[in-house]
């Protein structure tokens, strides 16, 4: 940002370019057709993010067992199972926003988290694979974090 308003503050600029009038439009069209070589773009570091990992778990395999624990979450949220957990004390599992991987990643923290709980205190049928859940947090977890990180409102390159 502050090279961007050097160079617009840049005394080298021709003065053509911004005859002394009162025409923003035409301003504005004028300063969308200058170039500024030493400015570069840098995309939102967090969108990219999401969009690699998004299409990580667009894969079937990855999809489909992602579906079974979104099953087991809202079972979990059902009236029988809340009354249980709030009563053991144990958090209620969330639910993810399929757009969002970072709340998928959460939605299965929290799940392994009531393993131990899911497994002897209830009579679901729903078979998770709670090695590949394991696994997955554990390969996901440093993109989550840099998730968060990204996400922050004054994140500068330096903090990284």
């Amino acid at each position: 940002m502050v090279k961007a308003i050097e160079l617009l503050n840049d005394e080298s600029i021709e003065e053509d370019y911004f005859p002394h009038d009162d025409n923003s439009e035409h301003y504005m069209e004028l300063l969308g057709s200058m170039t500024f070589p030493n400015v570069q773009l840098v995309r939102c570091a967090a969108h990219t993010l999401q969009l690699c990992v998004y299409d990580v778990n667009k894969q079937s395999e990855i999809a489909e067992i992602v579906g079974v624990c979104r099953r087991l979450s809202k079972v979990l949220r059902t009236g029988k199972y809340r009354r249980t957990l709030m009563d053991s004390n144990k958090p209620i599992p969330t639910l993810d926003v399929t757009t969002r991987w970072n709340s998928t990643y959460m939605m299965l923290s929290k799940l392994f988290e009531l393993k131990e709980f899911i497994e002897t205190q209830t009579t679901i049928d729903i078979d998770v694979d709670w090695i590949w859940v394991e696994q997955y947090i554990s390969a996901f977890k440093d993109a989550y974090e840099a998730t968060l990180k990204l996400q922050q409102e004054q994140l500068a390159y330096s903090d990284f």
